[in-house]
C-alpha cells in the first residue's frame, strides 16, 4: 500500500508511506531551490511529483495544511493535476483542515518509539476553530493541543487552546475540551520579534533570537508578559507586551535592546512552557511526552524541560515545523487504515531519496 502524505501550506513538503514505513520524505524548497516555496500552479506547481515519474499508482493522498480557507484547494488541484501530469493514478483523497495539530502528534508519536505518550503541540497558527468558521464568528486558530497517543491510531485531543491574537485581553472561554483566548501563542510572539527586528517573517528567522537571548541582560524587561486568569489559565498580558516591543516595531535597531526583549521572550516562554508541562503531568501522569510544533525547535529551551522534569522521557520531534505534518498526515491514514502495531521509531533523518534533484541540476 502506497500513502502519499502532502503539506500545502508553508514549508511544503511532501512523503511516501509504503507498506508502514517512509520511502522518501522532502521538502518542496530543495526541489525548487526557494526556501519559502508555495505549492502553487504560478510557483512551479508541485515538484514532488518529479519523485512519482516510475510509480503506476498512489492507493491514499492525503493533504495537510494549516487551513486556508482561500488557497488549499487551489492547491490540492495543483499537486491532483501534476501527480496525473506522471500517468501515476490514484485512489482516496483526504483532507481535513482542521487536525494541522494531529498531524503534528502522529509525526512525533509514531517516530518516537514510545508505545504510549502525551503529545503537548505548540505553534504560531495552527487550524481554524470549525464551530466559529462554519458560523463566519470569527478566527480564532489553535495554538496549543494536548494528545493522548497509543497504537494504533488512538491519538485522541484531551485538551486545545484557540487564539484570536487581538491586543485586548479576554477571559478564556471554555467550550468543552477547547479554550479561547487573545493569548498570544509563544512561536508567534517569536514571529512578532522577528519581524520588529526586519528579520524574516513567519518565524522563519525565530532562530536568530533565541542566539541573540545569549547576549542579553536579565531584569532589563521586568514586567511579566504572562498573568493568570481567574479560571487560572495562563495567559499573555497583550498591553505589557505590545508596549515592551513597540519600540522595535517603530524602528528602534540598537543591538543590546534587542537582545534584552529576546533574552526577555526566552525566559518568558520557557517558563510558560514548563507550567504547561505541569500541568499536564498532574492531569494525566505520563511516562513519556512527545513535543512537536514549531515552537519545539527552540533547541535552547527544550533541554530546560529535561532539567525540570528528570522522570519524564521526552522526545521533541526532529521535524517539529510544518513541513513534518506531511509524514504525520501519511502515518495517520497507514495506522489508522491498517490497525497496525508496529513501532517504527526514527533512526535517522536520511529519508531521500538520493536522486530527489537530478532532473533539476543537470
Amino acid at each position: 500500500m502506497r500513502i502519499l502524505g502532502i503539506n500545502i501550506s508553508h514549508h511544503s513538503s511532501s512523503c511516501m508511506v509504503k507498506d508502514g514505513d517512509i520511502e522518501w520524505f522532502i521538502e518542496e524548497s530543495r526541489l525548487s531551490k526557494d526556501k519559502h516555496h508555495h505549492i502553487e500552479y504560478f510557483n512551479g506547481g508541485f515538484y514532488g511529483a518529479e519523485l512519482l515519474k516510475n510509480i503506476d499508482h498512489i492507493d491514499h493522498i492525503v493533504f495537510a495544511s494549516f487551513c486556508s480557507k482561500w488557497h488549499d484547494w487551489r492547491r490540492i488541484a495543483c499537486c491532483l493535476q501534476a501527480i496525473s501530469e506522471q500517468e501515476c493514478s490514484y485512489g482516496e483523497v483526504i483532507f481535513d483542515p482542521y487536525e494541522h495539530h494531529l498531524y503534528h502528534a502522529h509525526n512525533a508519536f509514531y517516530a518516537s518509539g514510545f508505545d504510549e505518550a502525551i503529545a503537548l503541540v505548540m505553534d504560531g497558527s495552527g487550524a481554524l476553530y470549525k464551530p466559529m468558521v462554519d458560523l463566519e464568528k470569527g478566527f480564532y486558530r489553535e495554538s496549543e493541543s494536548v494528545y493522548h497517543c497509543e497504537y494504533p491510531d488512538r491519538i485522541l485531543a484531551k485538551e486545545r487552546h484557540y487564539s484570536a491574537y487581538e491586543q485586548e485581553n479576554i477571559e478564556p472561554i471554555h467550550e468543552g475540551i477547547n479554550t479561547l483566548s487573545n493569548t498570544f501563542p509563544a512561536a508567534l510572539i517569536f514571529s512578532r520579534l522577528c519581524e520588529s527586528f526586519g528579520f524574516g517573517a513567519r518565524g522563519a528567522d525565530a532562530g536568530k533570537v533565541m542566539g541573540m537571548s545569549a547576549y542579553g541582560t536579565p531584569d532589563v524587561y521586568n514586567r511579566p508578559w504572562y498573568i493568570k486568569s481567574k479560571g487560572g489559565h495562563w495567559i499573555t498580558d497583550n498591553t505589557v507586551l505590545y508596549e515592551d516591543m513597540l519600540p522595535f516595531f517603530e524602528g528602534e535597531k540598537d543591538f543590546q535592546k534587542q537582545a534584552d526583549i529576546a533574552y526577555k521572550l526566552q525566559e518568558e516562554t520557557k517558563n510558560y512552557t514548563i507550567n504547561k508541562l505541569e500541568s499536564i503531568i498532574d492531569k494525566y501522569s505520563p511516562k513519556n511526552i512527545v513535543l512537536s510544533g514549531g515552537y519545539f525547535m527552540n533547541c535552547v529551551n527544550n533541554y530546560a524541560y529535561l532539567k525540570a522534569f528528570p522522570q519524564i522521557k521526552f522526545f521533541v520531534d526532529p521535524i517539529a515545523f510544518d513541513c513534518g505534518t506531511a509524514i504525520g498526515a501519511a502515518k495517520k491514514v497507514w495506522y489508522n487504515i491498517t490497525g497496525d502495531t508496529t513501532i517504527r521509531k526514527f533512526e535517522n533523518l536520511y529519508f531521500g531519496p538520493n536522486n530527489a534533484y537530478i532532473s533539476r541540476n543537470k
